[in-house]
């Protein structure tokens, strides 16, 4: 599924930088961006704020 948002993500997306997607729970946030990450080549690192506690 295309998101009007994730055009905008992709701008953001720069090596060295911090992208913090915030937003109520069951959205699709997680399944936005491992959408996204799945196009992507370079390493990345992702966390979950359920996986803070």
């Amino acid at each position: 599924m295309r998101r009007s948002i994730q055009p905008l993500l992709l701008e953001y997306l720069l090596p060295n930088k911090v992208v913090v997607l915030l937003g109520p729970r069951r959205v699709g946030k997680t399944v936005l961006i491992r959408q996204i990450l799945s196009e992507l080549t370079e390493p990345v690192l992702l966390l979950n704020g359920e996986d803070l506690n």
